[in-house]
């Protein structure tokens, strides 16, 4: 493979990634002066060229994610993950990249630097891509191959078959993911994963099984009324119904692949919403409220995707029995039919109208539940047993009346519909063979088959519309993270964000004289904010300057304002006046993303957390995950120095020992210090504490104020007088 004519020199990232962008059609150009690399790019450490792809994809509205590819995932990735930058090296030692726009079985789509696509088999870039890692093995395994004497084609399987199982786990190289955000368009994204294509085929496939149905008993009906019911009229008979089934399969396959593709969307949408919450909403709702909500994200997924698309089918179905009842020239059933649509969609209108305040209270049923079962040990201990059980009463007898109610019009909608329309729909077809002394026999097979067709559709239909309304009032309750979802990210300037990272490595210290005064790292200038629920802002006209390398202490009373200062400057707030810099530029210049990298605030205990996770996802989940190596040994030393090495020797696997409420249990204090180097592995310029040393005995207070001080490039601690 030529090498040179497909790939792209790293420091060429930005034309790469413009080429393959517009490839692929996710976004337009970018503006010329975004395509010169940084002066401080380094192509040859992934973090600074992954820093310039990340800062080049937020100017056109994408994502990128930086992935590490092992031996044994080299194939899939391949065949997965266009459009994608992937990272390879060549004989020079030099960084290149290979940007895959769309892979299938065999063959991938290149973008090479002529801007053309060239179409590459995937075994050659699996070996172009694997050759380093693979050529140690090569020779022992070419030489155990030779003594088998095994024939060509099965060899080259042997061997690939003994690389996985020897270096499968080995990683062989990088590369970034390029995507639509989780806030763009859904519609889009769905049609970027080839939602549009296998919709097509699933409404191919059943109106093609709709048709094949229809003749299946047109030629049973008509043969049999007729009485001339022959072996021929079985076979064909049984032919067009045998042809159904592999088109139902076919509809089958499309709805459960289109679901899970969909739901996937919605969850990631969803996931980002909860990022993008403010503080004080997440803040005012509680266990009970989340929990609540992530029930009803799985509504949502269920019934939306299952009861919508056999809700939309079973409309389709309806309309071709209207159609064909019209057509048999009974057209009095053919508007009963329409009738009993209207009279399904009243019902269905009567559902939702209860079916709102039912899931309501249902919501706050649960959330006290939650809530409750949260804080059994305090109410066991300090609340009155008469008092345990307040309102739960009334609030179960309302909603057994609503249930009650909703239950009602759910049978009706389930049952009752479908059994009417058989009952009606029969009464036209004996009124028209009554009011048509010469029957026609076509004419009536048609009105039988009409019929039959409809209540089948009406079957589907009444439980998809049920399904509809019941994702329609979960869906509420997701509003509020959907609609954060879609709140605009501000998008960094490519040559500031670099100046950012810049600062410390353009004021190297100067041991033979005196540094001069380091630069101002942030500065507050007249700060002022107000909770929404309070008239009285919590700060008002506040100014703060930091120097690099300071370390300063904040200490006031409780409700003083520390920790909304702390909030503020984290980024996690907007102040409503006044301005925020960080080396001199605001949060808009620099973007949230790089702020939140370099400003990095470990919370008040109580508003701190804990996942049920190993102790290195919770030590590194602000770092990078899945972590290298390095990382998880300076999370171990790490550790040591803020006393938490009898901790690790305790734990039988170690930093991989599940932590949390349904693992090992930590104390207040081994927590804090956890939370204090999560804070610390981040890698940032300013490190906020607000009061995370409060739980910690003063043997261990000074062991981890020690490592704070030594680590954190600088410090800002709040703490009580």
């Amino acid at each position: 493979m030529n090498l040179g004519r497909l790939s792209w020199p790293a420091i060429q990232g930005g034309d790469a990634f413009d080429a393959l962008v517009q490839k692929t059609r996710m976004a337009g150009p970018l503006a010329p002066h975004h395509l010169d690399p940084p002066p401080l790019l380094d192509p040859h450490n992934d973090a600074s060229l992954n820093r310039w792809l990340v800062l080049l994809a937020a100017q056109v509205g994408l994502e990128i994610e930086a992935v590490q590819i092992t031996y044994a995932e080299l194939d899939l990735a391949l065949r997965k993950s266009g459009p994608a930058l992937l990272r390879i090296v060549d004989g020079q030692n030099n960084v290149r990249l290979l940007a895959l726009q769309q892979a299938h079985a065999r063959h991938a789509q290149v973008v090479g630097p002529d801007q053309s696509t060239h179409k590459v088999p995937i075994a050659d870039l699996h070996d172009l891509l694997s050759t380093t890692v693979a050529a140690a093995h090569a020779p022992s395994l070419d030489a155990l191959l030779a003594r088998l004497a095994l024939p060509p084609h099965r060899s080259r399987a042997v061997k690939q078959a003994l690389l996985d199982e020897q270096i499968g786990g080995e990683t062989i190289g990088g590369g970034w993911l390029i995507r639509l955000p989780p806030s763009g368009n859904l519609w889009e994204q769905l049609q970027r994963a080839g939602t549009g294509r296998a919709l097509l085929i699933g409404v191919s496939s059943y109106i093609l099984s709709l048709g094949f149905t229809l003749a299946a008993w047109a030629v049973l009906g008509r043969s049999a009324l007729n009485g001339q019911f022959s072996a021929a009229t079985f076979g064909l008979w049984a032919l067009l119904l045998l042809a159904v089934l592999p088109l139902q399969m076919t509809l089958s396959r499309v709805v459960g692949w289109v679901s899970v593709h969909a739901g996937a969307l919605l969850k990631q949408r969803l996931l980002f919403g909860i990022t993008r919450l403010q503080p004080d909403q997440r803040r005012h709702a509680g266990a009970g409220h989340f929990f609540g909500q992530a029930l009803d994200g799985e509504y949502v997924e269920q019934l939306t995707l299952t009861g919508g698309i056999s809700a939309l089918l079973a409309l389709f179905q309806i309309a071709t029995a209207g159609a064909v009842l019209a057509w048999s020239g009974n057209s009095l059933q053919a508007a009963l039919l329409a009738l009993w649509l209207g009279l399904i969609l009243l019902l269905a209108w009567r559902y939702l109208s209860l079916a709102q305040p039912l899931a309501d209270l249902s919501r706050k049923m649960t959330n006290d539940l939650v809530e409750r079962m949260a804080g059994h040990r305090t109410r066991l201990a300090q609340q009155a047993s008469t008092q345990w059980h307040l309102d739960e009463d009334q609030q179960l007898h309302q909603y057994c009346k609503l249930s009650a109610r909703v239950d009602r019009i759910s049978l009706f909608l389930n049952t009752l519909v479908a059994r009417g329309w058989m009952v009606i729909g029969s009464a036209a077809c004996v009124g028209w063979i009554w009011t048509h002394p010469t029957l026609d026999v076509a004419q009536f097979s048609l009105q039988v088959g009409g019929l039959l067709l409809a209540l089948q559709a009406l079957t589907t239909f009444g439980g998809g519309v049920r399904s509809l309304i019941d994702a329609r009032t979960a869906w509420r309750q997701l509003a509020p993270i959907a609609q954060a979802a879609r709140t605009p990210v501000p998008v960094p300037e490519l040559t500031a964000s670099w100046f950012v990272q810049s600062q410390t490595a353009a004021h190297p210290p100067q041991p033979e004289r005196r540094p001069p005064a380091p630069p101002w790292l942030l500065q507050a200038k007249a700060l002022r904010f107000r909770y929404p629920a309070h008239e009285q802002p919590a700060l008002q006209e506040c100014t703060l300057q930091i120097r690099a390398g300071d370390r300063l202490l904040l200490e006031g009373p409780s409700g003083s304002g520390k920790s909304t200062l702390v909030s503020l400057l984290a980024g996690m707030r907007t102040p409503d006046s006044g301005q925020l810099l960080l080396w001199g530029m605001d949060l808009r210049t620099i973007g949230a993303s790089t702020w939140q990298r370099q400003v990095v605030m470990a919370p008040q205990f109580h508003e701190n957390h804990l996942f049920s996770e190993s102790l290195a996802f919770n030590l590194l989940m602000g770092r990078r995950w899945p972590p290298t190596p390095q990382d998880l040994a300076e999370a171990a030393l790490l550790c040591q120095e803020l006393g938490l090495g009898t901790l690790l020797e305790q734990m039988p696997a170690g930093l991989q020992q599940m932590v949390g409420e349904t693992g090992w249990q930590l104390s207040h204090g081994e927590r804090s210090r956890v939370f204090i180097a999560r804070t610390l592995l981040q890698g940032a310029e300013l490190i906020l504490l607000d009061e995370s040393f409060a739980a910690l005995d003063p043997t261990n207070l000074q062991h981890a104020l020690a490592c704070v001080l030594r680590r954190a490039p600088t410090l800002l601690v709040i703490a009580h007088p």
